[in-house]
């Protein structure tokens, strides 16, 4: 009994702990500690929030604002709490002053193309951000506006290394280019390599290569974030990632070279479409008298005559363009029944 009565105390201490492990912060809370820069606050996780759902438009502006003045928490998850475009507003202003959050994550949210823009104007600014996820936006699809907008954002962030969104379009391909310059980037900076090169035009450049650091963070100058993991990286390493970087850059290339025939594949097959329709014949004139119903009232109206009377008692219908002398048509032997022609050429 008393072996029993010990066991089940520790169990209930196990499912008692579990639980507090599992205890999850209310947005409210969440937001304080953001504020006060918490130092235990790493990861911010209020996915599935119904809280946020609810008062999406009270709290969003004071999460945007906490955000934007932390700078220990490295992870935000925002998943499925009715995120929409005007909240990517207060957000997009955060990441232009935020430079420690590296994943922020809005999976299954309602982001349309208003606020993935918002999005990219907060990353044209940002230099700390490695990973954000647009999975799943509930009746979104981004345009090229859209699209256009995070092009113009690599114009000036060299620090964003992966985007998690499906996409329609064939800027997706010059998208991933970006990326793919992006990451290489990085690369070089972990194996302590020069990366001037590949920096956009009128990025800052600080001399040699660096790593990132929290004084680095705070400068005007772009300095890519690393990990923080400092790894030895031999000649055969480094030449395994120059090829896996070719690999990568000639794989973009390909798609795109691919997108152009298509595209222009389908020019050719619209312009063809045109021009037939443009040189097809014009429908034939008596085919017009046939389909009026007046000129069938016409002929039914004239006075019968003995023609009909010999065409009703005849079963074949032979000689027909005898008895039916009335019948003064273009094009009518056409239009005629088979046996009607066979007959008449007998």
């Amino acid at each position: 009994m008393a072996a029993e009565a010990t066991q089940g105390t520790i169990s209930v201490k196990r499912a008692a702990s579990f639980s507090r492990k599992n205890l999850r912060m209310t947005a409210g809370e969440a937001i304080k500690r953001l504020a006060e820069n918490d130092a235990r606050l790493t990861t911010c996780d209020l996915s599935n929030s119904a809280v946020l759902q609810m008062k999406a438009n009270e709290l969003m502006p004071k999460l945007g604002e906490a955000l934007a003045n932390n700078t220990v928490c490295t992870e935000l998850n925002l998943a499925s709490c009715g995120i929409d475009d005007a909240s990517c507003e207060h957000l997009g202003t955060a990441l232009q002053r935020n430079s420690t959050l590296t994943l922020l994550n809005l999976e299954g949210n309602k982001v349309h193309n208003d606020g993935a823009i918002a999005l990219a104007n907060g990353l044209a600014v940002n230099k700390g951000l490695l990973t954000l996820n647009l999975l799943n936006q509930t009746g979104a699809r981004y345009g090229d506006q859209t699209l256009q907008a995070y092009l113009n954002m690599f114009d000036t962030n060299v620090t964003l290394l992966k985007i998690v969104w499906r996409l329609e379009s064939r800027k997706s391909f010059s998208l991933t280019k970006m990326l793919t310059r992006n990451n290489d980037i990085d690369r070089r900076i972990k194996a302590g390599k020069e990366y001037a090169e590949l920096l956009p035009e009128g990025v800052v450049y600080q001399g040699a290569p660096l790593t990132a650091s929290k004084s680095d963070e705070n400068s005007d100058a772009v300095a890519p974030r690393t990990s923080g993991r400092k790894s030895a990286t031999t000649p055969a390493q480094a030449k395994v990632e120059a090829i896996k970087r070719e690999l990568e850059l000639l794989d973009a290339e390909h798609v795109e070279a691919i997108a152009a025939l298509e595209a222009e594949f389908d020019k050719k097959v619209e312009q063809l479409k045109a021009e037939s329709e443009a040189t097809a014949a014009p429908a034939p004139e008596m085919h017009k008298k046939w389909s009026n119903p007046l000129f069938f009232s016409e002929v039914a109206a004239r006075p019968r005559t003995a023609a009909h009377e010999e065409l009703e008692r005849r079963d074949s219908g032979l000689g027909i363009s005898k008895f039916m002398p009335h019948v003064q048509v273009e094009g009518y032997e056409q239009l005629m029944p088979h046996h009607f022609l066979v007959a008449q050429n007998n």
